[in-house]
């Protein structure tokens, strides 16, 4: 059974996006390495796609953001969702920030460590 389904999102399965203004969302560690857990998958079903994504894109900056970022929304969109995050680029950063919180645990540590490679 897959996590993360690639082709589309039905924006009736999508969080809402925060109001403006709104605290950013946080996460606990035990939220955290769960949501590590399902990143970690999600990507891993993805990976042809996400690698050919940031082959094209290359080391330069705004080709990661115009090439790399959009495919990442997309792979990450229901479990953006799931986990309560807005699925677009500002809940994937969001996701991002709130997982950082928790680097210096170990086994999040290592989790996100995978997630970057």
């Amino acid at each position: 059974q897959q996590r993360c389904r690639l082709p589309h999102v039905h924006t009736r399965d999508m969080a809402e996006p925060a109001p403006l203004g709104a605290p950013p969302k946080t996460v606990t560690l035990e939220e955290a390495k769960a949501i590590l857990v399902d990143v970690n998958a999600c990507l891993a079903e993805n990976k042809t796609v996400l690698d050919s994504a940031k082959g094209m894109a290359g080391q330069d900056v705004m080709s990661v953001m115009m090439m790399l970022l959009p495919q990442v929304t997309q792979v990450m969109a229901p479990m953006l969702s799931k986990h309560g995050f807005p699925a677009d680029p500002a809940g994937l950063f969001n996701l991002i920030a709130a997982l950082s919180v928790h680097k210096d645990d170990a086994d999040v540590a290592g989790k996100l460590a995978t997630m970057k490679g």
